[in-house]
């Protein structure tokens, strides 16, 4: 084939190529049309304010998605293939980055794997996926997967019914239920940093198979979960969450089963994970845990979540642990019940644990806080708190119910530096049943706080505890095998004894410090007398005397605290209400600058260790206080913006508190009414037309909870304006009439100049007015609306030249008189 035989077949080739390709481009437009509504552009998906999207793949992510042209889609059973592969469940080229995908109606073993940064799946109302899962690839980025419900039931090809792998996923609104009966069992399951999980109602039913601790595919994770993540800066707030072992599910001896679960990783560490205002209940497993955050985590905070965990071996409510740093518990709802059900060969007594700072296994924590939490227990065995190799940590205003054969409400054990500090708890045990052997480094006991083994520099001081066992075997607090331990300032009881006899000290343990434990078996009364003013105006400084003695009148020293009506004082000049006594005297001194006028109770109270809570109250009237008179002086113009700058105080000199209403008068009109708070009067008015010299000005501060009314009575003095006066130019011949115009405006107000008569001149000739009968008039006119005009006929002996005309303006009570030329009117 020769050279030109061979280019016209290749060109022929190409030109065939570009004719199918068009023509399968052309068929696939068409076919997705029907479906496709094109809409504006859509904004970049972000993350909620809770979640802080700052890592370098995120903001890469969001440069891609920026500003390109987004889709809707309506999606359902029948044209699923169009938007999804049937082969891989991959979005098919239709679907592109920042489209919304809106699914429709029920959609039955179809899965949806989302792998386009920005891309929004949502479900309408009514839609469900039945058997599928929606899998979010570490392709895809910044999506919003929402208003979705999944039933899956015995699925084997998938694990999760939600499974994301991207950063910055909202994960949001969502119904989900998933069941099985054996293999892994996961609600929502999260592996990427910058993720939302919220709002969603999450159902597992799975089995109850033993974990795999150290090693495997599934290392130290249960088969069955409501919710994981493993990223950093991620939120789980607002869902509901239950976790139960499936009918018929597999349920091995120590089978697990957990509600919410964060692991870390020690190659990363995550951090800045906030686990908060979940509603999670567990059941059924033999070893179930409501909220699991476990290994090589840093900064978690698991709060204001109610949990529950019922089982029949082992249940938790919230775990901590496994070299864990910098973390918090706190404002937490804690509850567990456990009993056995069936009867196993070894270690099968019932135990309910609280919350568990710890090491499984891993590494020791540090740092964690554990504060503020309710947490009530039913089981054989419980700990309140369990704490295990998690040192340098507070304890802090935790409250505690435990019920068992043992109860502890505190057991900690090879921890040091740790704080346990003003916690409260109501144990009840009965020893004269026995238990089998558990394996737990703290035995169990019925214990008030425990601490023991390698917990130096312990603290605990300030807990109320009390404790009871039927067998009288109760203990308020026990120190045993450690050293450098301090218990001090706690209220016990445990059973018949009381304060420093309710703890018990090991033997040969060094600097053990216990001292100035008491009970309510064994305080004294305090006698307050409280001294406050019967009447006393508001913004007034006033001094409150306190003396507190014990019932024999003898002086005693401490701390009283002071309410207002029950409430703190909110007196801004004080920053604590809390008044030292010494020699049973003791004085506060506040301002009363924030106090409506009423009548208020003021009480004081007493407490002291070793003495019970003591209060008394006194009436005090505050009468309402008076403004403060000032003096401003104005000057200015009619028509002038004039600023007015004041702070208002009381004749106590306190500036005033909380609004203040303000009408402003000058002469007999109100130019202004405004609400002033806190006292800064600042406001801008514009001054009516009012004669020159001084005017009267008034500011009246209206009447509230606080204060009478007040007028202040100033002056504001007005002086006239200059005229700024511009002659319209004009062009004419001899016989012509022509109109004198002249504009004229005040110089400092550029307002028109309203009124004031005015005459014409032209060439220093006084301009007549011509009546209908055609006679000349010498008069004035009045000005209107800064505007000057006069008829005026050329006359015939003028000849060509410039001309000067002038107004001549008698002026007004805002407005100078002016003579004012130009040379305007040229005469062709």
């Amino acid at each position: 084939m020769n050279k030109r035989k061979t280019l016209l077949f290749v060109v022929s080739l190409i030109a065939l190529i570009i004719t199918l390709s068009a023509v399968s481009a052309s068929d696939e437009t068409q076919i997705s049309t029907d479906n496709i509504q094109v809409e504006a552009d859509i904004s970049d998906m972000s993350m909620d304010n809770n979640v802080d999207l700052t890592t370098t793949k995120q903001s890469d992510i969001a440069k891609e998605t920026k500003n390109i042209k987004s889709s809707t889609y309506t999606v359902n059973d029948d044209n699923y293939g169009r938007y999804f592969a049937q082969d891989d469940w991959s979005t098919t080229k239709i679907v592109q980055a920042n489209d919304t995908i809106k699914l429709s109606g029920e959609f039955n073993g179809k899965n949806f794997f989302i792998d386009k940064p920005g891309i929004t799946l949502i479900g309408e109302k009514n839609s469900i996926i039945n058997n599928g899962q929606i899998y979010i690839t570490e392709d895809a980025g910044n999506n919003t997967i929402t208003n979705i419900t999944i039933l899956d039931i015995n699925v084997d090809e998938f694990n999760s019914a939600i499974f994301n792998e991207a950063e910055g996923v909202k994960i949001t609104n969502n119904n989900i239920s998933i069941t099985k009966t054996d293999g892994i069992t996961e609600g929502i399951k999260n592996e990427a940093n910058n993720v939302l999980i919220a709002n969603n109602n999450v159902k597992v039913y799975g089995p109850a198979k033993d974990i795999t601790w150290g090693s495997g595919d599934r290392e130290d994770l249960p088969y069955t979960l409501g919710i994981f993540t493993s990223g950093a800066n991620s939120t789980i707030e607002n869902n509901k969450v239950f976790a139960t072992l499936a009918k018929d599910g597999v349920n091995e001896n120590y089978g697990s089963i957990d509600g919410i679960e964060v692991q870390g990783d020690p190659s990363s560490i995550p951090s800045n994970i906030t686990i908060r205002n979940n509603t999670v209940n567990v059941t059924e497993g033999r070893f179930v845990y409501a909220i699991n955050v476990l290994r090589c985590l840093d900064d978690v905070k698991v709060i204001n979540n109610k949990v529950s965990a019922y089982g029949e071996r082992y249940v938790d409510g919230i775990q901590m642990g496994n070299s864990v740093t910098n973390s918090l518990i706190a404002n937490n709802d804690v509850y567990g019940y456990c009993f056995n059900k069936t009867v196993f060969t070894d270690d099968n007594e019932a135990i309910g644990f609280g919350i568990i700072t710890t090491c499984m296994g891993g590494g020791p924590s540090y740092n964690i806080t554990v504060k503020n939490n309710k947490i009530v227990l039913n089981s054989t065995i419980t700990y309140g708190i369990e704490v295990f190799r998690c040192s340098d940590s507070n304890y802090d205003s935790n409250n505690i119910t435990g019920e068992g054969l043992y109860s502890m409400g505190i057991g900690s054990s090879r921890c040091g530096n740790n704080n346990y500090t003003n916690n409260e708890m109501n144990l009840t045990g009965n020893s004269l049943t026995t238990v089998n052997y558990i394996v737990e480094d703290i035995r169990p006991a019925n214990t008030g706080i425990h601490v023991q083994i390698e917990a130096d520099n312990t603290v605990v001081s300030g807990n109320n505890i009390k404790i009871f066992d039927k067998q009288n075997k109760s203990i308020g607090v026990c120190v045993d095998n450690t050293n450098n331990t301090c218990v001090k300032n706690n209220d016990l009881v445990a059973n018949d004894l009381y304060g420093d006899k309710a703890v018990k000290v090991g033997k040969n343990l060094k600097n053990i410090t216990v001292f100035n434990n008491t009970s309510p078996f064994d305080k004294k009364d305090a006698i307050i007398t409280i001294q406050a003013p019967k009447k006393v105006d508001t913004g007034k400084t006033i001094k409150i005397n306190l003396t507190i003695t014990d019932t024999a009148k003898k002086a005693v020293n401490g701390t009283a605290v002071v309410k207002i009506n029950g409430l703190s004082i909110k007196d801004i000049n004080t920053q604590t209400s809390a008044i030292t006594i010494k020699n049973g005297k003791g004085t506060l001194t506040m301002t009363l600058a924030s106090y409506s006028g009423k009548e208020y109770t003021v009480t004081a109270i007493f407490s002291k260790t070793g003495f019970n809570r003591a209060e008394n109250s006194t009436k005090m009237t505050v009468n309402k206080g008076t403004y403060k008179t000032f003096t401003i002086k104005l000057n200015g113009t009619s028509e002038q913006k004039i600023r007015i700058k004041q702070t208002l105080t009381d004749t106590n000199g306190n500036k005033i508190y909380g609004n203040t209403q303000v009408a402003i008068k000058l002469g007999d009109r109100t130019v202004k009414t405004l609400t002033v708070s806190n006292s800064i009067l600042d406001t801008e008015i514009i001054v009516p037309y009012l004669p020159p010299g001084e005017n009267k000005f008034k500011i009246t501060l209206g009447e509230n909870y606080r204060y009478n009314t007040k007028v202040i009575n100033s002056t504001i003095n007005i002086s006239k304006q200059d005229v700024v006066v511009k002659i319209n130019p004009i062009k004419a011949t001899p016989g012509k009439a022509v109109n004198l115009t002249a504009t004229l405006t005040n110089k400092n107000t550029k307002t028109p100049v309203i009124s004031g008569k005015y005459v014409f001149k032209v060439n220093g000739k006084t301009v007549p007015l011509i009546t209908e009968f055609f006679e000349e008039v010498y008069t004035t006119k009045n000005i209107t609306k800064g505007l000057a005009k006069w008829e005026y006929t050329i006359p015939n002996y003028m000849n060509p030249g410039v001309y000067e005309i002038t107004i001549n303006y008698n002026g007004n009570t805002q407005s100078n008189p002016i003579k004012y030329s130009s040379k305007s009117l040229t005469i062709t």
